[in-house]
């Protein structure tokens, strides 16, 4: 096994963390005061309701390859209450994510990028996500003005989602690499660990509270780490073992 070409990264749970956790009734709060006319709903029971919706789209996630994005799914949702926008879409999806979401990055992140950039090593982020490429960028760019990542995949522009092979198919075809030569890091067991290794690429599993792998993966050929340090020391120790070149 040697050294990546590119790394691809998952993006929440991964380089970003949620810090606080999610307010999801805020974001509808703040999307619906936006609204031409709220038909008499309150956030509360519009979010209730999507939160029904939100388990109705993923039951059964582990075989979920569609991706349901954002758009589409305030379509439904609003339009269930009678609930009319004269705002665009984008708009709507914007304000959800400003006022829903707050994130960090994940810490050793910022180590790991610069170690990855010395041994010029391309970066790029392949998320399962509802929100489009531009609301990505927007937030990596927050936390991460200094990074470069050669492009960034959302599930909610390409149909596809993890752990099909499709998507992690299209991550090669636009990074222009042969499998061998990239490696996948995320924390989801069955999205990126299964998702990576079914379409040949060699997981790397950000497992921070040390999770059990389930029986049904333990044939992966994968590598696991808790922190972020622990892949920068082994990126090291291949390093330490490429043979020198003498001229």
């Amino acid at each position: 096994m040697g050294k990546p070409d590119m790394i691809l990264f998952d993006f929440g749970g991964t380089i970003l963390l949620d810090d606080p956790e999610p307010d999801f009734v805020n974001g509808t709060k703040k999307v619906m005061e936006l609204a031409d006319d709220t038909n008499g709903a309150t956030p509360e029971e519009v979010q209730k309701f999507a939160d029904i919706l939100v388990d109705i789209s993923f039951e059964d996630r582990k075989n979920r390859i569609i991706q349901v994005t954002e758009q589409s799914f305030n379509r439904f949702l609003y339009g269930y209450f009678g609930i009319k926008f004269s705002r665009m879409p984008f708009e709507l999806e914007r304000t959800f994510w400003d006022n829903a979401f707050h994130f960090k990055p994940a810490p050793g992140i910022d180590e790991l990028f610069a170690f990855l950039d010395r041994l010029g090593i391309r970066k790029a982020i392949l998320s399962n996500n509802a929100f489009e490429e531009s609301t990505l960028r927007y937030e990596l760019d927050k936390h991460f003005s200094d990074k470069e990542f050669e492009f960034v995949i959302s599930t909610a522009d390409y149909c596809f989602r993890k752990p099909s092979p499709m998507i992690f198919n299209l991550a090669l075809k636009i990074a222009g690499l042969e499998k061998e030569n990239v490696w996948y890091a995320g924390n989801s067991q069955t999205c990126d660990v299964a998702g990576a290794y079914n379409a040949g690429i060699l997981p790397a599993w950000y497992n921070p509270v040390n999770e059990v792998l389930v029986d049904e993966y333990k044939h992966i050929e994968h590598l696991e780490i808790s922190c972020w340090h622990q892949l920068i020391e082994i990126m090291e120790e291949m390093e330490a073992v490429i043979p020198k070149v003498i001229l």
